[in-house]
């Protein structure tokens, strides 16, 4: 059986073990944002401080960590900055802290939440769209505005990044990166020809709308392989 093959096997039954453990799992671990989860940070010395912090959303988690002692304190016993951490958990979700400069945003640190895990991360910055503020205005039925700031994740964009074994930050939602996908995701993967010269030869699966997937193979690829050498 041809590698490609092999590894499109296991990747779709992984997919989908993954998509009904994460259907079962929607009514008993849903996110509740504003919410305290259990969690730990990880210091710039790599000690690990175990916890609890607070869920807000996926714009404020990028900007700063709120750590309780106790889920029940009405005030955090610490807040940290993303130069002050190397990485942190709350509740199910894993951000790292590097500096890296989104587009429309200041270059600067940012604490980037981590979707993919591997020889290659990839990690998304959420944003409202357009970088528009999240102000908005609601016109109530006796007609008077009501101003206020707009709740929950569903209307937020992301870009996407990918940090190949500690190596710099890759924008890969960037114009230059679409305009010339086959070199710049060729680059990336470079240690599977295999896996090149199908993104070269633009077959099926290997375009830049399947780009995740060509990090998931790639990672599994190096996992298996190129790390037994």
């Amino acid at each position: 059986m041809k590698r490609g093959l092999t590894f499109w096997l296991f990747f779709s039954i992984a997919l989908l073990v993954s998509a009904i453990n994460a259907y079962s799992q929607t009514y008993t671990t849903k996110i509740k944002l504003e919410t305290i989860y259990p969690g730990y940070v990880i210091t710039i010395e790599n000690d690990t401080i175990n916890g609890f912090i607070k869920l807000t959303d996926k714009t404020k988690n990028q900007i700063k960590v709120l750590f309780y002692n106790s889920p029940d304190d009405p005030e955090p016993a610490m807040k940290f900055k993303p130069k002050e951490l190397k990485a942190y958990q709350v509740g199910p979700r894993y951000y790292e802290s590097f500096k890296f400069q989104p587009e429309e945003e200041a270059n600067a640190h940012y604490f980037f939440l981590r979707e993919i895990n591997g020889a290659i991360k990839v990690f998304k910055w959420y944003s409202p769209p357009d970088n528009q503020s999240r102000l908005r205005f609601q016109v109530k039925k006796d007609k008077s505005t009501k101003f206020g700031f707009v709740s929950g994740e569903q209307d937020l964009v992301y870009q996407s990044i990918a940090i190949k074994l500690g190596g710099s930050p890759v924008n890969l939602a960037s114009r230059k990166f679409q305009t010339n996908f086959r070199k710049h995701m060729g680059a990336l993967v470079e240690e599977d020809p295999d896996l090149v010269e199908k993104i070269s030869n633009k077959e099926f699966g290997y375009t830049f709308d399947y780009m995740e997937n060509i990090i998931n193979e790639f990672n599994y690829y190096y996992l298996t392989v190129v790390s037994e050498f």
